[in-house]
């Protein structure tokens, strides 16, 4: 199975841009070192840090992992205008940006598909979505092409395998939301063993950030990752 790592700095966004690059740094060094290689950078900044900063910051972010770590973006429902977050994408498209999470208002379906039309970059979206019906409306009405319920909120492995299966009609990905705890972790690598529209799964390890609802609600508390892999886990839940 293939995870990829949220690396988020803490809650320092409205410091110093090279403290925020400095943390960033030493964050994907673990992550990269623990064997993962896929990274996703929250861009958590205010109105402080206008568009165009912001563009050398992810261009920055890229030189920090490397050509051959994958990247995405977490913008953490930065804009709301469409057109604003479009002239952003167009100018990362030499970045090689995996996805786009949360560029526009959760709620702005039709924001997200005059958006996903124009986007060099994949537009993902329904990350709060609680039902296979809500995450219909996403990729129909917000029509993008990447999904990301978490399966603690959108109703369990049965739900979400119904979603994966949509998410095939509808020529789409789900990625499913995985923060807070080592239970969910486990369980969405189970889930990506039995969907195939599953290209990956976030993980976000406790060298990233100690947490006890990592550590000591699994047994192992963190699986081995080997060339950005982990295998199924084959011990009772």
């Amino acid at each position: 199975m293939r995870p990829y790592a949220t690396i988020y700095p803490g809650d320092i966004y409205d410091g110093p841009l090279n403290t925020i690059v400095s943390e960033l740094e030493k964050q994907a060094r673990i992550a990269v070192d623990q064997g993962l290689r896929s990274v996703k950078v929250p861009i958590l900044f205010g109105e402080h840090l206008s568009d165009r900063k912001l563009v050398g910051f992810i261009e920055d972010c890229r030189r920090m992992v490397g050509d051959d770590i994958k990247l995405s973006l977490d913008f953490g429902y930065r804009w709301r205008d469409w057109q604003d977050a479009a002239w952003l994408l167009k100018r990362i498209d030499d970045c090689r940006i995996a996805f786009a999470e949360a560029p526009l208002w959760h709620d702005d379906l039709h924001g997200h598909r005059k958006l996903a039309e124009v986007s060099p970059v994949k537009v993902g979206g329904a990350e709060f979505a609680v039902s296979r019906w809500e995450v219909r409306d996403w990729l129909e009405t917000g029509g993008v092409s990447l999904v990301q319920p978490g399966i603690s909120r959108a109703g369990g492995f049965t739900e979400l395998m119904r979603i994966a299966e949509m998410c095939e009609m509808y020529g789409a990905s789900l990625i499913p939301h995985s923060y807070a705890t080592g239970i969910t972790d486990i369980c969405n690598i189970h889930l990506q063993a039995a969907c195939l529209t599953i290209p990956m799964v976030e993980f976000r390890s406790s060298r990233l950030g100690p947490s006890r609802l990592r550590t000591e609600l699994v047994s192992p508390a963190e699986p081995d990752i080997k060339d950005g892999l982990i295998a199924l886990p084959d011990a009772p839940g």
